[in-house]
Order: structure tokens, then sequence, then C-alpha cells
């Protein structure tokens, strides 16, 4: 199990505020143009010491006019990675010295409707840090994590390779690898969309060399949670037998807890990943499944991809397709023993 580093959060909610948390984004001591007010003690509620960085982030919601302060004591020399996950609407949120609130903005962002904005500094030294977040929207919900840069770096990730293939691998000779699952694993390795310098394998299966019902060469590990390539924004959690937990009020049992991306107006039927998964429940695969062993572009036989901005079954397994049209791959983090950095 991955360690967690946990940053103790103290909520700070202001019941009654006006204006908002403001978009300069300048890092001089001149005054803010609308500077939030300090927070008063008598106006604070709710001051319960909260793990930011869980799985369980609750959804928040602020009303336009609105601001919300949420407060963390950083730890001098140490880098940070706030990360607000818009669900709905547009906010704007800004970092601030608690000493400092009401006439120094440390640095600002704007959020739009289901995205990912990031917020980053190292501290200088240990003391209390505001983070103020309004909305510009009638209504506005976003999920808020703060992490340590050490956090996010031990934390297993998945991601979609940027590089795209036919369904072919094996007769690829510009690939390295013995058979198409390893050639896959090459794709992976080698994607200008790998996070870091961690070993990765291709969530990719052909009932031979990667099977998951006999755990041959199987890429997931029991019982682990994955994030999306930033560390944060978790994908899924693993039951014991190395599987994304089905969920029985979900048809064909799978159920993540995000996307492993997102992408606004995107089209789904262009952002797929080639699997050979022909049935999600326990991950099984067959010739019509695999392009034959991901040995073939034939007209007679086909793959199974999974849409890389589904959190539900068709994230796996959306349909069959031509396996000469060219796909993205799943690549799942290994586990520090099996890594040759």
């Amino acid at each position: 199990m991955i360690t967690k580093i946990a940053l103790v959060v103290s909520i700070l909610l202001l019941s009654s505020c006006g204006g908002g948390g403001g978009q300069n984004n300048s890092t001089d001591d001149s005054p803010a143009s609308s500077p939030p007010p300090r927070p008063a003690p008598d106006q604070i509620t709710g001051d319960v010491p909260v793990e930011i960085d869980a799985l369980a982030v609750p959804v928040i919601d602020i009303d336009n006019g609105t601001t919300r302060y949420f407060s963390f004591v950083s730890a001098k020399a140490t880098a940070y990675r706030i990360t607000l996950q818009s669900i709905s609407g547009n906010a704007n949120f800004t970092l601030r010295d608690a000493a400092e609130l009401t006439s120094s903005t440390i640095v600002g962002q704007s959020a739009s409707a289901n995205s990912v904005e990031v917020l980053s500094f190292s501290a200088d030294g240990d003391k209390k840090m505001y983070l103020a977040i309004s909305s510009t929207e009638n209504s506005t919900s976003f999920k808020l994590f703060i992490n340590t840069e050490s956090t996010i770096a031990n934390r297993a990730k998945i991601f979609v390779s940027s590089e795209k293939h036919n369904g072919n691998l094996a007769a690829d000779r510009a690939l390295a690898g013995n058979n198409a699952i390893e050639k896959a694993d090459y794709i992976c390795n080698t994607s200008v969309a790998k996070p870091d310098n961690a070993q990765y394998k291709a969530l990719l299966v052909d009932g031979l060399y990667r099977d998951a019902i006999n755990q041959t060469d199987w890429v997931l590990q029991p019982e682990q949670r994955y994030f999306r390539r930033d560390g944060v924004i978790p994908v899924g959690t693993t039951n014991t037998s190395a599987q994304f937990s089905p969920d029985a009020k979900v048809w064909a049992g799978l159920l993540l807890h995000n996307a492993v991306e997102d992408c606004n107006d995107c089209d789904p039927s262009q952002q797929l990943a080639w699997t050979g998964i022909a049935d999600t429940t326990d991950l099984f695969s067959f010739y019509f499944s695999n392009c034959g062993g991901w040995a073939t572009t034939a007209v007679d036989a086909s793959g199974t991809y999974g849409i890389y901005i589904a959190s539900d079954y068709d994230a796996l397994h959306s349909t069959a397709g031509d396996c000469s049209h060219a796909h993205a791959f799943y690549c799942v983090q290994q586990p520090q023993a099996e890594q040759s950095l």
C-alpha cells in the first residue's frame, strides 16, 4: 500500500462575506484590487481538521458573490501542489499568507467548469496559509486537494499514451519486445505522456502473455489505489483480485472514481484506448476482442477498446472495432521492486 502523507487541514467556512477572492496574479506586496476581509474568529464555523488529499474529498458548493476560506499550515522548504477539480461552474482561487491576507496575493488562478487547475508553491516557513475561493457563477461545485510533491511522487499512476497504434503490434519491428504485449509496454515506457521515470505496463490483455483471470504478467496490484498522471485525482481502487472493484449498481459491474483523463467537449469516439477486454466483470479476452493476439488487421478480426474520458464500464470496454484503426493505450505504473530505472 502506498504511504499516505497526511496534511492536516482546517476547513474555514465564512458564513457571511462579500466580494470575491480576486484574480490578482501579482507576487509583490502591493495591495490587491479587491482583497477579501480577514475572517474574524466569531465568523468561523466548522473548524474541523480533515485530510484534504484523502480519497473521499467532498464536493464543495458555493454561490455567486460568496468566498470560502481554507487554511493549512505549511512546512519550511516543502513544495506543495494545490489542485481544484471543478465539477460545475467557474471559480477564482488565490493563495495568501495568513499574515498578509488583506494585502498580498501569493498566486491566483481561475477554474472553469469541468476542468482541473493547479497552484504550486514552495513554503518559505512554518506558517498558516489561506486559500480563498470565490464563485463567478450562480452556483459552483468543486473538489479541493492539497498535497506535498513528495506525496504525489510516491503514488501509483495510470496514464493514457499520446502515441497510437493499430491492432497489429506483433508485426511492428520498430517496437522493442518479443511479443505484442511487450511492444505495447514499450509504447508506454517511451510515451511523451509518461509522468515520471517509473516502469509502466499496458493495461492490455490477450489471454496468453497477459491475462487478468490467471494473473499472467498482470499490471494491476491488489487493493491498490491508482491516480491520474498528476498523482492527485484518484482513478480507482482495486480489489483483492487486482481488478477495479465492481459496483452492483452499475451494469457490467465497473465504476471508477474518475475517468483516467478529462476533456471538455471531447468526442468520445476519438478518445479510445485498446484493452482487449471482452467482459469487464473478470477482464476476459479472446480472439475477437484482441485482434487475434494483437497480431492482425484482417477484416475478420476485431479488438475491444475503452473510452478514457469515461468512468463507468465504457472505460475498459466500450465496443469492438476494426483492428486497422489506431488507438492509444492505458499505461499502469509498476511496483518499485519491479522497476528498472
